[in-house]
């Protein structure tokens, strides 16, 4: 019902990536995988930092289309 993405780095020492792939494999729906060959877990602005942000982006602009930003609220 909602559309996921599943970002995974390669070289990921806490959540493996074959645990990421089962995890978009057994999700329903509309999905995505991504994975960044040689990315840590926390590493990801080193090893794809641009890439991964386009990504996230396209995805989102995809499923969920551009949405004005809200307008700011006055605050006393």
């Amino acid at each position: 019902r909602c559309p996921l993405l599943v970002i995974a780095g390669s070289a990921d020492s806490i959540v493996p990536a074959g645990l990421s792939r089962d995890l978009h494999e057994a999700a329903p729906g509309v999905k995505r995988y991504v994975e960044y060959p040689g990315a840590d877990h926390n590493d990801w602005e080193i090893s794809a930092g641009e890439e991964m942000l386009d990504d996230v982006a396209a995805f989102v602009s995809e499923h969920i289309g551009s949405r004005p930003a809200p307008r700011p609220t006055a605050t006393r």
